[in-house]
């Protein structure tokens, strides 16, 4: 889950074109979860995006709080798991 492969993939994805062009919050969270879900995300997930980044922007650690959200996105269940 921390492995330095996983990070630097959440890294990667925080820097894509779609996500660093996205001028919001908002828009950033849309963006990623489009990017790693193929979907766009649920009114509650984008409140819960928003309390998560909020949180980690008042820790520090070597990923940003968007870096850190990628890796979370990249490790749920909707990505390990294919119905």
């Amino acid at each position: 889950m921390n492995s330095p492969f996983v990070i630097e993939q959440a890294r990667g994805l925080a820097q894509r074109d779609e996500i660093k062009r996205a001028t919001c919050e908002e828009e950033k969270i849309q963006a990623l979860y489009r990017v790693v879900l193929q979907r766009p995300a649920a009114p509650a997930e984008i409140q819960l995006g928003q309390k998560f980044i909020a949180a980690q922007a008042q820790t520090e650690t070597k990923l940003s709080p968007f870096e850190k959200y990628a890796q979370v996105l990249l490790l749920s269940n909707e990505v390990m798991f294919v119905d």
